[in-house]
């Protein structure tokens, strides 16, 4: 039977910092490692060739597609693997059974897990999404940016997964102007795309521009976005951002339609048990006799349904597990001393 062979892909620019954390990860994987370079002007052409890369150039354009389409242009591999210099892939990977995956599914879009981590006050936390990262010959990407496979394949899970630390404040603060600049002009020419503005309202998020967020967030379910696979992530990020401005009315109608709409998702009554909360210190008349008590019940859902569900897009770690269970405790404890309010820096 013939052996699929498999190519790695990349698209850098500057990436010292954690390039060769990457390669040295993925290239017990791969038959080949091919990076298209953007305009480096520290060390990460030599790294790359360090690991035997093979480099090519292309002036940044704005445009990602353009870029990533460059890259699997040169390769004449059967598939391709996409990663990002701030990635790496963990190494229980099983490279065997990742080999099987390509032998057997050769009509599948392969969906890798990312483990993204990113800061909450003094702690990491961590968010798993499932992507499309493994694409079979002649695949190439639509949109400026947060480019997606252009395809009619099935989507399979495989068994890989992959660490991101892209999302790490600082690095998620620098990319947010950028990043909305080129979303702004992918909206130009396209102004009822629900992902783009989803997009739009994820970078509002990591500049910690909640309104903007919120506004991102509410245009994106107005062109459609509820028949998307991001709604779920969309709907959590939306709570969240409608509690951020104290749009509280709104907020508990919105937790209210996600709990009967994601029933089994502990990251939305994470989010709602947060927003109770939320209310016990903003309406303390009615602290102890509601929203505490249904801040507990949000979080004891959150650990009936568990982590094992992790379905929809964009699970974080804990929320069905240990983050529910140490918030349950931090109202446990200030119910059994009756202080109110609980400050946010105690819960997760």
């Amino acid at each position: 039977m013939h052996r699929p062979s498999l190519a790695l892909t990349m698209i850098v620019r500057n990436e010292a910092r954690c390039l060769a954390r990457c390669l040295q990860s993925a290239q017990r994987l791969v038959d080949e490692i091919l990076i298209c370079d953007t305009g480096s002007t520290d060390e990460t052409v030599s790294l790359a060739t360090q690991f035997g890369a093979r480099v090519s150039h292309v002036p940044w354009s704005g445009d990602f597609s353009q870029a990533r389409n460059h890259c699997l242009d040169q390769s004449q591999a059967d598939w391709n693997l996409v990663l990002d210099a701030d990635e790496w892939v963990d190494p229980a990977v099983n490279a065997e059974a990742f080999r099987q995956f390509i032998q057997y599914n050769p009509a599948s879009l392969g969906l890798v897990r990312i483990r993204s981590a990113f800061r909450i006050e003094e702690r990491t936390e961590y968010a798993e999404s499932w992507l499309p990262r493994l694409l079979p010959k002649g695949i190439r990407y639509l949109g400026r940016i947060h480019e997606q496979p252009d395809h009619k394949l099935t989507r399979s899970r495989t068994d890989v997964l992959v660490h991101h630390d892209g999302y790490e404040p600082e690095r998620a603060r620098a990319k947010a102007p950028r990043n909305i600049e080129l979303l702004l002009a992918e909206l130009d020419h396209d102004r009822h795309s629900p992902y783009l503005y989803y997009q739009l309202g994820v970078q509002h998020d990591a500049a910690s521009e909640w309104h903007q967020a919120c506004l991102s967030y509410q245009r994106a379910l107005a062109c459609g976005a509820g028949k998307f696979t991001f709604a779920h992530s969309l709907g959590v990020r939306l709570l969240h951002a409608l509690c951020r401005t104290a749009q509280y009315p709104q907020a508990l109608a919105w937790g209210r339609h996600m709990e009967r709409q994601w029933p089994r998702s502990s990251d939305v009554f994470f989010a709602v048990g947060n927003l109770c909360l939320d209310l016990a210190n903003a309406e303390p008349e009615f602290a102890l006799d509601t929203w505490l008590p249904s801040a507990q019940a949000a979080w004891l859902r959150c650990l009936e349904i568990g982590e094992e569900h992790a379905e929809q897009d964009e699970h974080v770690v804990g929320r069905g597990s240990f983050l529910a269970a140490h918030n349950l405790q931090v109202v446990r404890d200030a119910l059994s001393h009756l202080t109110l309010p609980v400050g946010a820096s105690q819960l997760r």
